[in-house]
């Protein structure tokens, strides 16, 4: 989930859905737990986007749990940046 929201700006519930092997529910859960914990945050717009919500802790947390790589942290650190500029 992390690594996918990473790669974007935000993402709906089916578009994650579509690109993670769990099911819906099991999304939703996850989802309710990220977002409870701060680390994704969701828009109040319509459609309810969820986004990573600090993406340096996120890649540091990946670095540090050994999910990516540290060339792929630098990646996801300068693609955000471009996004919210």
């Amino acid at each position: 989930i992390l690594a996918f929201l990473m790669e974007r700006e935000s993402a709906t519930h089916k578009e994650i859905l579509d690109h993670v092997p769990v099911s819906a529910s099991t999304l939703s859960h996850h989802l309710k737990k990220l977002t409870a914990s701060g680390v994704v945050a969701r828009s109040a717009a319509p459609g309810r986007d969820y986004r990573i919500a600090d993406p340096k802790l996120v890649a540091r947390i990946m670095a540090t749990y050994e999910l990516v790589t540290a060339d792929q942290v630098d990646t996801f650190i300068r693609v955000w940046g471009e996004f919210r500029l």
